[in-house]
């Protein structure tokens, strides 16, 4: 990560989004620093960087689907009337927005490790309630393991 993208990591990490243009978000082209942010995110303070994290062309599959699964990507692949009855008009649209990209495989870059945040009960269920359910929302993927430690 270079020293800009670091830059721009901790202001968003540690500095609750104070002062953060989403034009900054957009310009990252390194998939392991979107990856970085998703990962630690506030969603306390709205929806607007991870919208632009997903929407960057260098987003990762494996960051997609953590985004998918902390905007609780689980009620929707359970039920979708649920999700789409909400009166949280900006989720619901993250949220279709986002896994609308997901199913049309519209995310290239496919480097960065994840493992969905599921127990085999889960799904189980998931797979009863609906066969047509891809299965990369449920298998872990191999890559390079992002580790913050070193910041």
């Amino acid at each position: 990560m270079n020293n800009e993208n670091l830059k721009i990591v901790k202001k968003i990490i540690y500095n609750e989004n104070q002062n953060i243009n989403l034009d900054e978000i957009k310009n990252i082209n390194d998939a392991e620093t979107l990856h970085i942010i998703a990962m630690n995110y506030n969603w306390d303070n709205g929806l607007e960087i991870p919208l632009e994290i997903f929407r960057n062309e260098i987003c990762d599959l494996s960051t997609a689907l953590l985004l998918f699964y902390l905007a609780d990507g689980y009620l929707f692949l359970e039920n979708k009337n649920k999700v789409y009855e909400s009166k949280d008009l900006k989720w619901k649209e993250f949220l279709c927005e986002l896994y609308d990209k997901i199913v049309s495989n519209k995310f290239k870059t496919q480097t960065i490790a994840f493992s969905p945040p599921l127990s085999k009960g889960q799904i189980y269920k998931l797979r009863k309630i609906n066969l047509n359910i891809p299965n990369y929302f449920f298998e872990s993927k191999d890559g390079i393991n992002i580790n913050i430690s070193n910041m």
